[in-house]
């Protein structure tokens, strides 16, 4: 088995995670096309320039949500 340098080793690591990302941007805008048909250039930039945290986070939203405002826009009665 050949030798991985750390800096190799966080190389891989960060392709994964970036991988994982990219996983959980396709799996939310297909719900979100899914339940709302169209999802707005405003939603996709903010789609495409999140963390995986945020992500998730609308993930979840996304399940109880009636409108895309109410995914992307945190409030006291749907944060998570």
């Amino acid at each position: 088995m050949p030798y991985i340098t750390s800096l190799e080793r966080m190389g891989i690591q960060q392709g994964i995670q970036q991988g994982i990302q990219q996983g959980e941007y396709v799996l939310l805008l297909r719900q979100l096309q899914h339940k709302f048909q169209q999802v707005p250039d405003l939603y996709l930039k903010k789609l495409e320039a999140a963390d995986s945290d945020m992500l998730l986070s609308w993930g979840e939203r996304v399940l109880g949500a009636k409108t895309l405002s109410d995914v992307f826009e945190a409030s006291a009665s749907n944060a998570v």
